[in-house]
């Protein structure tokens, strides 16, 4: 089923990209001036020799290897990159020398970056700067690591409200931008902090933390964590973007390896809640079945664990790669019902803890969470950038022989969207039927200590002091226990 999934998936995406016409190669020449003068901040890329970073594309006919195709080998060309707005000069990275200054650039992304002329890049300061200039505020924004993503279609602006709306750990700050590429014009793209650890801007975990991925593309890595999700080995699995794959240590990998191992196998007997944190996982799944997202297998499943202690718990980071949103109308997203990640036995486990969570999220955010977005597609349509990156996507589509929508077709889409979401949503919850039955009051920890015992709803019995939050049973009567 999940092979069958995925090949509609890849088919979906592949059409998605609307190829109208051949490459205009004449609008490669337009002058600095001619695109400065379109409004959007302008970014010149210059490499070493005018090298554009290679490739190689890695194809496996096993889909139990890897689903898809992808990338592999991604050079790194290293050379100088510059920003301006306005024609006026607000970064200078200067000439590339290691460790000082310049950056290194390379090609990112797997079916975008191989089906499409246009390709995504990952840029990698020398020095870290904050490229989004948010001065004068009391965070440091600045990084090493940053990202042009090629999102002519105004989805991903839309799924990182969701994601700051949803309260997700982080939501990725970014502005859009006019690209020219050794000289030449190279289309709009979305200057964008990456997916990091970073505790002042980024996501927010200890020196002795985890930033990892549920991955599709592990192969492309040398060092990663097997998935045991699935009786006979998941076709995916864990790989690090903290600590990066090539600093850390052979007991740092056994920790979050136990770690992860630990927190699969809690789906099967449902102590789930003492290893994940409950409310950022249905947070993050909530936000997809708002958005429609049919994207279920890429890289795009960010996971955190705040340090290597037992108090922090595996949580769900924020939403990434948003090209497939209002994609699945009248159902829910494909990660609400694909079987290849924990929420399949999230939503049909007998601890109801999960489910609990989904739906009191949705109760809390549901009175606001479209109007609120729909106003911003709003300010977004009438703003002067809204407005800068409609003549830039007209250029755009014209250079690259595309047909995506303009600003105001994308808008005017997503407004509609989120109006019929939001019945289709509201009619789907009112179906959600816990089975478990929940007596009004919360017990507190000192009602649960001198009580009698205590037992878990798969009839485990616990230690009486025990007082996590969940469902369970004592003198024959479920009850809660909150936060």
């Amino acid at each position: 089923m999940k092979k069958f999934l995925l090949s509609i998936l890849i088919v979906l995406y592949s059409i998605s990209s609307i190829w109208s016409a051949e490459i205009d190669s004449t609008l490669f020449n337009k002058s600095f001036e001619e695109i400065s003068s379109i409004g959007l901040p302008v970014v010149m890329i210059e490499t070493e020799n005018g090298v554009f970073p290679t490739f190689d594309i890695a194809e496996k006919s096993d889909p139990d290897i890897m689903w898809g195709k992808g990338i592999t080998n991604a050079e790194k060309v290293p050379g100088k990159i510059t920003l301006y707005k306005g024609g006026n000069l607000l970064y200078d990275s200067g000439e590339y020398v290691e460790g000082e200054s310049g950056m290194t650039i390379k090609v990112r992304g797997n079916v975008s970056a191989i089906d499409h002329e246009k390709k995504p890049y990952k840029l990698k300061l020398q020095k870290k700067a904050d490229l989004l200039f948010r001065g004068g505020q009391d965070a440091d924004y600045t990084d090493k690591n940053w990202l042009l993503i090629k999102d002519n279609n105004i989805n991903a602006n839309i799924g990182f409200k969701i994601n700051e709306l949803m309260e997700m750990q982080w939501t990725p700050s970014y502005c859009y931008v006019n690209v020219m590429f050794n000289g030449r014009y190279n289309g709009v793209y979305m200057l964008c902090e990456s997916v990091r650890r970073n505790q002042d801007c980024r996501l927010n975990v200890s020196k002795t933390g985890y930033v990892f991925e549920w991955d599709t593309y592990w192969w492309n890595s040398h060092k990663y964590v097997e998935s045991l999700i699935f009786q006979k080995g998941s076709p995916l699995k864990y790989t690090f973007k903290y600590p990066d794959e090539d600093d850390i240590t052979d007991d740092q990998l056994d920790y979050i390896e136990n770690a992860i191992a630990k927190a699969e196998a809690s789906l099967n007997d449902g102590t789930y809640p003492d290893y994940i944190d409950v409310e950022s996982f249905a947070s993050w799944i909530l936000a997809h079945d708002i958005l429609g997202t049919w994207d279920a297998a890429g890289s795009n499943y960010f996971l955190t664990k705040y340090d290597n202690t037992e108090n922090s718990k595996i949580m769900m980071a924020n939403l990434w790669d948003l090209e497939t949103n209002f994609r699945r109308v009248n159902q829910w997203s494909t990660a609400h019902l694909a079987g290849w990640f924990f929420y399949e036995s999230f939503f049909n486990n007998e601890n109801e803890t999960f489910l609990r969570s989904y739906k009191d999220k949705w109760m809390k955010v549901s009175p606001t969470i479209f109007d609120e977005t729909i106003d911003c597609i709003h300010q977004f349509e009438d703003s002067s950038e809204g407005k800068d990156l409609e003549r830039s996507i007209i250029l755009d589509n014209q250079l690259w022989g595309t047909s995506w929508k303009t600003v105001k077709e994308a808008c005017s889409d997503a407004i509609d969207w989120f109006a019929d979401r939001k019945v289709w949503m509201s009619e789907q919850m009112d179906k959600i039927h816990l089975k478990t039955h929940i007596s009004e009051t919360n017990f507190h920890n000192d009602d649960i200590i001198s009580s009698s015992d205590i037992y878990s709803l798969q009839g485990v019995k616990l230690n009486k002091e025990y007082s996590r939050p969940g469902i369970y049973v004592k003198n024959k009567k479920k009850f809660l226990i909150s936060n």
